[in-house]
């Protein structure tokens, strides 16, 4: 015969903080609001993988946080570069140009 071990909520919560203090895991709690069908979704999803709900999101989420394009600084601000107080749209991406146009314009001016 088995026996039937019940904790508290008090005694549960001791548990897991003396667990995840002896591994030095910190979980945080996220509360999020599904429809119907994306809750039955995960649901099924997770039953399918053989995973609790929370086990089958977290997974799901580190996956799409692993695989997803964080944008370069440049791509970030590349609407911004070289707009303002040159009135060259492309002078961040073409300065050489830009610089040898103005030092032959400087030229010409003095030769004259």
């Amino acid at each position: 015969m088995k026996s039937l071990i019940v904790f508290s909520s008090l005694q549960w919560n001791s548990i897991c903080h003396t667990i995840c203090h002896t591994l030095n895991i910190v979980t945080i709690m996220l509360t999020i609001r599904l429809d119907k069908n994306m809750e039955k979704d995960i649901e099924s999803l997770a039953k399918q993988n053989n995973k609790s709900k929370s086990e089958w999101v977290r997974e799901c989420l580190a996956q799409y946080i692993t695989n997803y394009e964080k944008p370069s600084a440049w791509e970030l601000g590349q609407d911004l570069f070289g707009k303002y107080s040159s009135n060259h749209g492309n002078l961040a991406k073409d300065r050489k140009q830009h610089l040898t146009d103005i030092i032959k314009a400087k030229h010409a001016q003095n030769t004259h």
